[in-house]
This record gives structure tokens, C-alpha cells and sequence, in this order.
């Protein structure tokens, strides 16, 4: 996930924040404030990956799904959940960013565009996603495969 939002980061702000992960804190330095070892880091990244189990048990529970077709279903489900939640941690990264560390070097409209964005994928976004990304790849085709359609 952390893979996922350096791109994120880099397409929106150059020059973009660097993520050092180490251990299990993700921490968040900036050009702007080179040397700041106050930084706070994110130590749980629970609630940008908590969806995951949410898709898994869902695919788990769809029939026909342990063929080899359905875990190369499951496997990219699991590669475009994957860049959403890249999507939401660049987001929150960027409202820290914006926001908290460099407020100064972002206009008003930018700081309100990834403050939304990461409040719209904090309340709604991150638990509908799992059933949107399902319902597309694994229960459209199997209704369509029972009705007979999809031949």
C-alpha cells in the first residue's frame, strides 16, 4: 500500500513527501521541513488495509471460487484494492502535508480537495469499495453464468 501511494504523492506535489517505513511506523518528511525529527509517523495502518479481510471473506464465500479462474479473480480484486488503498493513504498523507506541515506552500483549494477526498474514503469509500470490487468481478459474472447469459 505504501508501494501504491508513493506514485500518488509523486503526481500530486513535486516535490513529494518521502514515506520511510520502518518497523511498523510509516514516518513523513517533506523538503519543506528537512530535519524535523518531530514528525508523528503512522503507526497503525489498520484503517487504509482493514478492508482487505472485508473483500477476502466476500470472495471466499462466492461459489466456484477455488478454481483457478476465480483465484486470478480474487488476486486482482485484490491488486486494484490494493491501489485504492494506495489512493487513501497518499490522500491522508497529503492532508497531513498540506494541512499540518507545510500549510503555507498549498492553496486554500488544494488543502480542501485532499481533506474531502480523504474524508470521503475515510466514511463511505472504504467499505463500499470491497462490495463494488466484488460485485464486478465475481457476482455480475456468476449471475450472468446461472441465468445462462453469459455463454
Amino acid at each position: 500500500m505504501v508501494v501504491a501511494a508513493r506514485p500518488i504523492l509523486w503526481a500530486l506535489e513535486r516535490p513529494a513527501p518521502v514515506l520511510r517505513w520502518e518497523g511498523e511506523t510509516v514516518t513523513v518528511e517533506s523538503s519543506d521541513r528537512p530535519g524535523a525529527e518531530s514528525l508523528p509517523g503512522y503507526k497503525n495502518l489498520a484503517p487504509y488495509t482493514g478492508n482487505a479481510v472485508l473483500l477476502l471473506a466476500l470472495f471466499w464465500a462466492t461459489p466456484g471460487i477455488g478454481t483457478t479462474r476465480g483465484l486470478l479473480t480474487t488476486l486482482g480484486a485484490l491488486a486494484v484494492l490494493v491501489v485504492f488503498q494506495g489512493l487513501h493513504f497518499a490522500l491522508a498523507v497529503e492532508t497531513f502535508v498540506a494541512t499540518e506541515l507545510s500549510p503555507t506552500a498549498h492553496g486554500r483549494f488544494f488543502r480542501e480537495a485532499v481533506s474531502a477526498g480523504r474524508y470521503f474514503f475515510d466514511v463511505a469509500l472504504k467499505f463500499a469499495l470491497p462490495l463494488v470490487i466484488w460485485g464486478a468481478l465475481a457476482a455480475m459474472p456468476r449471475v450472468h453464468e446461472v441465468s445462462g447469459r453469459g455463454r
